[in-house]
């Protein structure tokens, strides 16, 4: 189902839920169980439909998820904000001068790199920030913490990596069990924009990740083994994402290594939307056995009565 069937999709006056198990149907072929949720995309799903937990917005929000970095990790792990506001002129951009990154603080895809800022870079920028300022996000995944985000423009500093070239941004799944220990599950997307794209799965040693002898990946991108790119920095960038998710028994954080240090990307709470196929399959069943969710709306099915 590609992303014009989607959204005339969810244009269709049906029930959310509803929306949610066909649009995963017609992904995966298979249904998902909303109502005792047990794999991990039914659990984000469930978190997308009944989730009441106060921290999504304000930690999703990307200007006020500074405040929330700041008071968790410090300061210097924020990307310098040179510009936060309701809209964004041509001239107010020229004016920041060169390497500088446009984005929109309520959705994901909006950001527009600039290197070197000209009148023609600054329009083209503030034409796409003004569609994305106007556009309802949160509808489209049907994720109600993006929805609660008053939309503003941002302007941060443009990061590089330590040699100089783009820098690359690590992935970090962090899931919660039952007795509060976190697991970590780690990608990193390579060649991100070319022909060659792909992504690496690792676990907390930095090793590439297998389940049962297979690769771990998921269908969106394509897997190649790569050795873990940065094994030096591995210890200090997992500190500061365990840190950042130790308020929540499930979150993404999204780190940058740069030549000033490791920066703070952004925290994300529903993973591909619920939408991810794994490979194997089988994954999807273990990091949702792992995932016990601590929220005020979780009510799981009792224990079974019948050997009482």
């Amino acid at each position: 189902m590609n992303n014009t069937v989607m959204s005339l999709f969810q244009a269709l006056p049906l029930p959310v839920q509803t929306k949610e198990k066909l649009l995963y149907f017609g992904k995966s072929g298979y249904w998902v169980d909303l109502e005792e949720p047990k794999c991990f995309n039914e659990k984000i799903l469930w978190r997308k439909l009944k989730s009441k937990n106060p921290l999504f917005t304000p930690c999703t929000d990307k200007v006020t998820v500074r405040d929330y970095v700041r008071e968790k990790v410090g300061e210097e792990y924020l990307i310098p904000l040179l510009y936060s506001g309701p809209s964004l002129e041509p001239e107010q951009l020229l004016a920041l001068g060169d390497r500088v990154v446009v984005k929109a603080n309520h959705d994901c895809g909006s950001s527009v790199l600039i290197h070197e800022n000209t009148p023609e870079k600054a329009e083209q920028a503030c034409a796409k920030l003004r569609k994305a300022l106007a556009t309802d996000y949160g509808a489209t995944r049907n994720e109600w913490w993006y929805r609660d985000i008053k939309p503003q423009a941002m302007v941060e500093k443009l990061i590089v990596a330590p040699d100089g070239g783009p820098a690359s941004d690590f992935k970090f799944i962090m899931v919660k069990d039952a007795e509060g220990n976190q697991h970590t599950i780690l990608f990193v997307v390579y060649d991100r924009g070319t022909p060659d794209e792909c992504c690496c799965y690792y676990n907390d040693r930095g090793e590439v990740l297998y389940w049962n002898g297979t690769p771990v990946c998921i269908s969106r991108f394509t897997h190649r083994v790569v050795p873990f790119p940065c094994p030096e920095h591995l210890d200090d960038m997992l500190a500061v994402a365990r840190k950042l998710s130790e308020d929540f028994d499930h979150v993404r954080v999204d780190l940058y290594l740069t030549n000033e240090g490791i920066k703070f990307g952004e925290l994300t709470f529903s993973l591909g939307a619920g939408r991810n196929i794994w490979s194997p399959q089988e994954y999807d069943e273990h990091l949702g056995a792992l995932w016990a969710i601590e929220d005020p709306a979780w009510n799981p099915a009792p224990p079974s009565l019948a050997n009482s």
